[in-house]
């Protein structure tokens, strides 16, 4: 039963609640679950497909779940890669200066000490 989102929506929207829940027909659930592979299958999330077809999200992926819907992994997921080898510097880079960071009590920062400014630095301090 292949059925378009305005049809589902009305259809959902047409079922009585009973109590505090709600029973779907079976059929209708099923026609909800295979609408929900194909939009999983697009890339949209179980938030907005529920957002479309006014119910909640946690239901639909309950349903799908329980009818043994495809697992679909979103287009989006997959992305090429290329592997490139990464050729090393003829000589070494020179090795940067030991910066460090100096914090207070009272959430002042100081950065880019050598040790040396830091020793002085507290020195003056205390």
């Amino acid at each position: 039963m292949n059925m378009s989102r305005s049809e589902l929506v009305a259809e959902l929207a047409a079922v009585e609640r009973r109590g505090k829940a709600t029973r779907y027909p079976p059929a209708l659930r099923k026609a909800a679950v295979e609408y929900c592979d194909k939009r999983r299958a697009s890339g949209l999330s179980w938030k907005k497909i529920g957002r479309s077809l006014r119910a909640n999200p946690d239901t639909l992926r309950r349903w799908h779940t329980e009818m043994g819907g495809a697992i679909v992994v979103p287009a989006a997921a997959l992305v090429p890669v290329e592997v490139v080898e990464v050729q090393e510097p003829a000589s070494p880079a020179p090795a940067a200066p030991q910066s460090l960071q100096l914090t207070s009590p009272g959430g002042y920062r100081v950065d880019g000490l050598t040790v040396e400014l830091a020793a002085q630095l507290l020195q003056a301090l205390l």
